[in-house]
């Protein structure tokens, strides 16, 4: 699931709201999927301290303090 489906669902957000892209809004140097493959760096032993659902937990609540949405646009 994508960081954005996984978001919503954690905020019980509606799933039939479409996600539209405008193409005009598209740069020339915007990336449209951007992937990783940590498989090299675990083979050194390196292990991922975090979830993406423990990320976007606290992304949430790091936003739902109004002290920290003062510099947001």
């Amino acid at each position: 699931m994508g960081f954005i489906l996984a978001t919503a669902a954690m905020l019980e957000l509606e799933r039939s709201v479409p996600l539209d892209r405008d193409p005009h809004l598209k740069r020339k140097t915007d990336v449209t999927n951007l992937l990783a493959d940590p498989t090299k760096i675990k083979q050194l032993g390196w292990e991922p301290k975090k979830t993406i659902k423990d990320i976007i937990e606290d992304l949430i609540h790091y936003y739902l303090v109004p002290e920290h949405r003062k510099n947001v646009l």
